[in-house]
């Protein structure tokens, strides 16, 4: 299966393209909001820890 030309005209995004949109936003989001909950409750190298590996595993491809 060979990739889509992203300067084709009149592109629009497929359903699958915005699943993955959808799943990133999502986890990013959790992981955002994880990091906020361990900072209120006095742990920020814990946070600071816990979001750095969240965001290595949600954009490592």
């Amino acid at each position: 299966m060979t990739g889509r030309n992203p300067e084709e005209a009149h592109r629009v995004a497929t359903p699958l393209e915005l699943l993955f949109d959808l799943t990133f936003v999502v986890a990013v989001g959790t992981a955002a909001s994880q990091y906020a909950d361990l900072l209120a409750d006095g742990h920020p190298a814990q946070a600071v820890g816990a979001f750095l590996l969240a965001m290595f595993a949600i954009c490592a491809r």
